[in-house]
């Protein structure tokens, strides 16, 4: 595993930062992003620690015991449950376009890590049952709840940055406020891109517009679903809106209407796509 590791991540990091002190700038964030898997591993290690010291103060250990034998039930639940991620690729995942089956990886990896660990304990040295099963589980629990949240915090700070962004250009003059018709997949992409420019763009959402009588009133973040496009006269001018953007399929009627109806209004109108299209050959 060690030997697989300085092959692959140590050696490939040297390059890296080789790269980096010999280049004038950096020319891409990719050295950026294989760098940070350098810095999963080390943080990684640091809460598997923390989190065991912390559950071992109260649930395992709850008397004064030698120090020494804290760090050797440390190392072995730290260092198990470390190996059991790189089995499972855990460091080899993309998390910003992460999927449910890469979380379920992350928690197998904790799961058997603890599991392991605890197993070994038991076998090795005087410890009660009922104590480190307890142990166990928690351990578990803990660490998968700090290391998600580390692989989350990416995207929770782009939101962040996504709403003071919005907040500071509300009422720009320059600022493009825009109206999105659905709330599918189109409308989430559509989103995605804006957030990840933040601080650079130079419009913000308004409202959601969706056919689904179901769906209004509702809020998908802190964006308001105001309802049908038959209301658009109201909802244009509740939210002083300058354009639509369509992000959900529709009939080329209803295209055609929507087309009057904002030339009527005078604002603008423009079409995200997020679908396949097939590439006819020769």
């Amino acid at each position: 595993m060690v030997r697989s590791i300085a092959k692959v991540e140590f050696f490939d990091m040297v390059k890296i930062l080789d790269k980096i002190a010999h280049a004038d700038k950096i020319a891409s964030s990719r050295s950026l992003t294989r760098f940070s898997v350098l810095a999963y591993i080390c943080i990684d290690s640091l809460i598997l620690i923390a989190v065991f010291f912390h559950l071992s103060s109260f649930l395992m250990f709850p008397d004064a015991v030698i120090p020494l034998n804290r760090w050797k039930y440390c190392l072995l639940f730290s260092s198990i449950t470390f190996i059991m991620m790189v089995c499972f690729n855990v460091y080899r995942i993309m998390w910003s376009r992460a999927q449910a089956v890469n979380y379920a990886m992350l928690f197998v990896s904790c799961v058997l890590g603890s599991a392991v660990s605890s197993s070994i304990v038991l076998y090795m040295y005087a410890v009660e049952a009922d104590t480190i099963i307890v142990f166990s589980v928690a351990f578990c629990l803990v660490a998968f709840s700090s290391l998600l949240l580390l692989r989350t915090v990416r995207h929770l700070i782009r939101e962040v940055f996504y709403y003071i962004d919005s907040e500071i250009i509300r009422n720009k003059s320059d600022t493009v406020r825009t109206l999105v018709y659905g709330t599918d997949i189109g409308s989430i992409a559509f989103r995605r891109e804006l957030v990840r420019n933040a601080t650079r763009n130079k419009r913000i959402i308004v409202g959601l517009i969706d056919d689904s009588i179901a769906r209004k009133g509702l809020y998908i973040g802190m964006t308001p679903v105001f309802g049908a496009f038959d209301d658009i006269e109201g909802i244009v001018l509740r939210t002083k809106a300058d354009m639509i953007v369509l992000t959900s399929k529709m009939p080329d009627e209803k295209f055609a209407s929507i087309k009057t109806a904002c030339e009527r209004l005078g604002i603008r109108v423009s079409l995200f796509k997020c679908e396949e299209e097939e590439i006819l050959l020769k």
